[in-house]
């Protein structure tokens, strides 16, 4: 199950949002049945948890301390957050340094799964 926890801020204009990855990349792969024991051992609160089809969605929680995480730089090494920003005239607009695999998950979060 690929594991997705983030964060979003919603403004007339745009949305931003911090998607935990590895290595700023790639979706976390974790089994349902250890999800919760990841956040717990990484530190990481949500306030909603939805699974649909093949991915665990985590609402982050004001909790978490994202001061904790690397922060995406292009030779992230690690798990990290990476920001993306969403233009609303434009939805999903994502620029060419990132990638096309985190659109359709940022379209699933803007619909609220």
């Amino acid at each position: 199950m690929f594991l997705i926890p983030f964060l979003y801020k919603k403004t007339e204009d745009f949305t931003k949002f911090f998607i935990f990855l590895e290595k700023g990349i790639q979706f976390l792969e974790v089994k349902e049945d250890e999800i919760d024991e990841f956040c717990e051992i990484n530190e990481i609160y949500f306030d909603k948890k939805t699974i649909k089809e093949k991915y665990c969605y985590l609402q982050i929680c004001q909790k978490t301390n994202l001061k904790n995480f690397y922060n995406y730089t292009e030779e992230s090494n690690a798990e990290c957050w990476r920001r993306f920003i969403v233009f609303e005239n434009d939805i999903l607009h994502v620029n060419s340094t990132n990638p096309e695999f985190i659109q359709p998950i940022l379209k699933n979060i803007i619909e609220g799964f």
